[in-house]
């Protein structure tokens, strides 16, 4: 075979290669035709940095000295500038290719090529830039990855000799190093990565190092922590960051399957939900998921679909890869995870809307369409240092544009760029006394339900705050499917009458739409509305309290380029106060129309939503026991009502509760109507029709009694027919339910 290479066995290892391939796989290798043309010939490479600053390096590598901070950086801030991480992964994106197009060709300058990088690095004194301490760091992470695919690629074409230097160097100022900097119960990318290339270089080195198993060990133990651990962490650095430190484990958990057989990490459960989380926070065109934390939009996660889809089949990474496009050109992921699609699941079936614990992270969905909307919400308690304080905060696309955002990266810059990015005032959240969250993580989510006519979510960010000022900031938002978002804030100071302020963010290009006129920065005129467009949808945003309230545009001193954002405040300090606000996501041409009346009541408050042919009631619970307002009583945590024009009741959801009445109608019959009772709390979202529809979720086995105009002829639970009884009197069915989600059928 090529290279002479042939499947052999070495204990439970197959020979050389064995890491990205095998000598089986190299006929799909060559195949492919990859080359590295144009690497043979180069004697530098250029890397621009931070502020433009640009740096020369020479080919083959040799050890740099100190480079001075780029212009702009704040140092004194953040430490020295990582200039040897990209640098690191600029010798990797090298070794591997040359490595590569020696399989696929055969060629030999090719390998010369790779190994004699790998021989000027093994005459480094280390592989980690010393300014930024003496611990192992990415830099060394991204050098042994590189050094290790040129010895399992290219070990036929190496001496004895040459080996032995690669190999020594390796484990010296690779895998020794890292070794001991091991952090068994680190949740940070670095460590990830350390892992990732310890257990890589490991696998190359099993049968020709006595401490190869040793490390391989530490780094099969450290994933295996890591995924069981995403059960019952709350920790999560952003989904670039997930991203960057997964997608390295998962080629780790691939090459460990392929040398060793071994597929307890590839097959690992968490890896599924990764990929469920994607695509629930991927916006309806595929740009990129939310961006919170330190993180652009993008599609992340890539290496893990097609890892997943390759070696498991896996239905949804195959449809995310094809929605994402995904698809790898013809480069090293082209030639190494290029398989084409397998199996493809689309997630037509699942709730459009999810909760992520327990990071509490919520994805509150239209649909899986391009025009359908996607409001991400995060209230967690995430303390890792690419997190920023943005508790209670959200974000919004339609139809594949993000109207409403989050700054993503931070800023390196300092000053007022870099407190923008990070903190409160540049997220859609909340300010007291124009100051924001004083610490990271804090909040929770503490209630959820999705059904699908009506969402429910609620964030409690009270403890990001600082206590001396905020006591209670409860977030709830509701979403009457598809149309539109009730957000109901409730606020209070520690006692002192204080500002509080909402913020809502447009991306730095967006216009913002008045009634009457365009403010910023001046004394602001009365106004309940803004639209806020972008290039090919907007959203208009009402609010509906406080009643006497306070609407300006600004911008953020030194931080202009951001954009400016609107803020709301109540006109005059206050110890205590409700924000009510509603957002309607538009497509080109579509006008938000409805007449928005609130509607106070005993222990609840609700929003009266008018259209042409219908008209809504969204309660929120404010009291205790049996509360009312407007068309509705209930027993519960928040409550939905469609009514058409003939008032007959179209659709319902009780949120955490036991009893749904209407008020008033003609149909149902009765002025007082009950429409849902349960024995137990529980959550049902209801649409009559010639199938009634609903999605009930309980904790515990309970009863529960839904209003049905006539007997019906069959009722189903989660598909399966089920035992129901009617009751002729309040025209009711009744179904024993056991604790969990429901989906149920009526005919």
């Amino acid at each position: 075979m090529l290279l002479g290479l042939a499947v052999q066995s070495v204990g439970d290892t197959i020979q050389h290669p064995r890491l990205f391939f095998t000598a089986n796989d190299l006929p799909r290798i060559r195949e492919f035709g990859f080359t590295a043309e144009e690497m043979l010939s180069e004697t530098e490479v250029t890397i621009k940095y931070f502020g433009g600053k640009e740096v020369t390096f020479p080919l083959p590598p040799r050890q740099p000295g100190k480079i001075e901070e780029p212009p702009g950086f704040d140092y004194e801030k953040f430490g020295h500038y990582p200039y040897w991480t990209m640098m690191a992964r600029t010798f990797q994106r090298r070794m591997q290719p040359l490595a590569l197009a020696y399989a696929s060709t055969g060629k030999k300058e090719y390998a010369r090529r790779a190994v004699d990088y790998a021989l000027s690095l093994a005459k480094w004194r280390e592989w980690t830039d010393l300014d930024y301490g003496k611990k192992t760091c990415l830099d060394t992470c991204h050098i042994t990855f590189g050094v290790a695919t040129v010895y399992d690629i290219c070990y036929d074409f190496m001496t004895p000799e040459e080996r032995t230097t690669v190999r020594e160097a390796m484990v010296d100022l690779g895998l020794e190093p890292m070794f001991r900097d091991m952090e068994p119960t680190s949740e940070h990318n670095m460590q990830m990565l350390r892992a990732s290339a310890l257990g890589a270089g490991a696998l190359v080195l099993l049968g020709e190092n006595d401490k190869a198993q040793t490390y391989l060990d530490s780094a099969k133990a450290y994933f295996k922590w890591f995924l069981d651990s995403r059960a019952t962490s709350q920790t999560i650095e952003s989904m670039g960051y997930l991203s960057y430190g997964l997608d390295n484990c998962v080629v780790f958990a691939d090459q460990l399957h392929r040398a060793t057989g071994d597929s307890s990490l590839v097959a690992h459960p968490y890896l599924d939900q990764v990929i469920r989380m994607a695509i629930y926070f991927q916006d309806p065109k595929a740009s990129g998921q939310a961006s919170f934390g330190d993180c652009g939009i993008a599609n992340y996660f890539g290496n893990i679909a097609k890892t997943l889809n390759n070696s498991l089949d896996h239905g949804p990474s195959g449809w995310y890869l094809r929605k994402s496009k995904l698809s790898f050109d013809a480069g090293w992921s082209g030639a190494i995870y290029g398989k084409p699609i397998g199996k493809e699941e689309p997630p037509d079936a699942w709730p459009t809307s999810a909760v992520f614990r327990p990071i509490d992270w919520v994805a509150l969905r239209s649909g899986w369409r391009e025009e359908d909307t996607l409001f991400a919400f995060v209230s967690g308690n995430s303390k890792m240092g690419h997190n920023h304080r943005d508790q209670n905060s959200f974000i919004l696309n339609h139809a594949g544009e993000w109207l409403l955002t989050d700054p993503g990266y931070k800023s390196y810059e300092g000053g007022a760029k870099s407190f923008f990015s990070t903190n409160t005032v540049g997220h859609n959240s909340l300010l007291v006394d124009g100051e924001g969250q004083d610490k990271l993580g804090g909040g929770k989510v503490t209630e959820f339900f999705t059904s699908g006519v009506f969402d429910y979510t609620v964030g409690d960010a009270s403890g990001s705050y600082d206590p001396a000022k905020l006591s209670k900031f409860v977030r709830r938002v509701a979403y009457v499917k598809p149309d539109y978002f009730l957000i109901l804030d409730e606020v209070a100071s520690e006692g002192t009458p204080r500002n509080f302020e909402i913020l809502l963010h447009g991306n730095s290009t967006a216009k913002y739409l008045f009634p009457e006129m365009h403010l910023k920065n001046v004394d602001p005129q009365p106004t309940d509305e803004v639209t806020i467009a972008g290039k090919k949808a907007s959203v208009n945003a009402r609010v509906l309290l406080p009643q006497r309230h306070r609407m300006k545009l600004t911008e953020y001193e030194g931080a202009e380029s951001y954009g400016p954002y609107i803020s709301i405040s109540p006109e005059e300090k206050t110890a205590q106060t409700q924000f009510l606000t509603a957002l309607f996501p538009l497509s080109p041409g579509e006008k938000a129309e409805h007449r928005l009346s609130p509607r106070t009541g005993d222990g609840a408050l609700a929003v009266e939503v008018s259209g042409d042919s219908a008209a809504d009631l969204v309660g929120f619970r404010t009291g205790g026991g049996k509360v009312s307002a407007g068309w509705a009583t209930f027993i519960g945590e928040s409550c939905f009502l469609r009514r058409k024009e003939t008032l007959n009741i179209v659709q319902f959801a009780l949120t955490d509760g036991l009893l749904l009445e209407f008020i008033g109608g003609k149909q149902p019959s009765s002025p007082r109507a009950t429409l849902f009772m349960s024995t137990v709390p529980a959550s049902i979202g209801l649409a009559y029709g010639e199938e009634t529809t609903a999605d009930i979720s309980l904790a515990e086995t309970g009863d529960v009694r839904i209003r049905v105009p006539r007997k019906p002829v069959k009722v189903t639970v989660d598909g399966k027919r089920a035992a129901a009884r009617y009751e002729e009197d309040g025209q009711f069915i009744v179904l024993s339910l056991r604790p969990g989600d429901h989906k149920v059928a009526v005919r």
